[in-house]
C-alpha cells in the first residue's frame, strides 16, 4: 500500500465514539487508529504487535497510566517503536523488522492510556 503519511492527514479523528476490543482482552482502540492502520497504512499487524508484544514487555517493566508510543520508519523500511511514559522518560525501544510505511521525516505518535485495568490506543487528537 505504502501511501505517503502525514499528521495532518489524521487530524480529522477527533474524540472517539467507536472503539473496538483488541482479541488479546487488554487493549481497546479507537476508530481513528483502526482506520489510520487499516485503511491509510495497510499495516495490520501493528496493533498486533502492539497487544501481543510490546505491552505485556512494557507492563513488566513499568507501571504508568499513560505512554506516548512514537512509530519511527527507517529508509531500509524497518520500523521501531519508542515509547516514553507521563513524565518523558524513555521505557522501550521495540523493533519491527518490516514495515509497509513511507519513509517518515516525523514519527507517527500514539497516545496509549490506562483506563479501568485495560488501554486504549488513540490519535493524539482523539483525546
Amino acid at each position: 500500500m505504502n501511501k505517503k503519511l502525514s499528521m495532518s492527514k489524521l487530524k480529522h479523528f477527533k474524540r472517539p465514539f467507536q472503539v473496538f476490543w483488541h482479541s488479546s482482552g487488554q487493549i481497546y482502540y479507537t476508530k481513528g487508529v483502526r482506520n489510520w492502520v487499516n485503511e491509510t497504512t495497510g499495516n495490520y499487524y501493528l496493533i498486533d504487535d502492539i497487544a501481543f508484544i510490546v505491552l505485556p514487555r512494557l507492563l513488566t517493566e513499568n507501571e504508568d497510566w499513560f505512554y506516548l508510543l512514537e512509530i519511527l520508519v527507517n529508509s531500509n523500511q524497518s520500523m521501531f517503536i519508542m515509547i516514553s511514559d507521563s513524565k518523558g522518560n524513555i521505557c522501550l525501544k521495540s523493533p519491527i523488522h518490516f514495515a509497509n510505511f513511507s519513509i517518515l521525516k516525523k514519527p507517527i505518535k500514539l497516545y496509549l492510556c490506562s483506563s479501568n485495568k485495560h488501554y486504549c490506543l488513540m490519535l493524539p487528537n482523539e483525546c
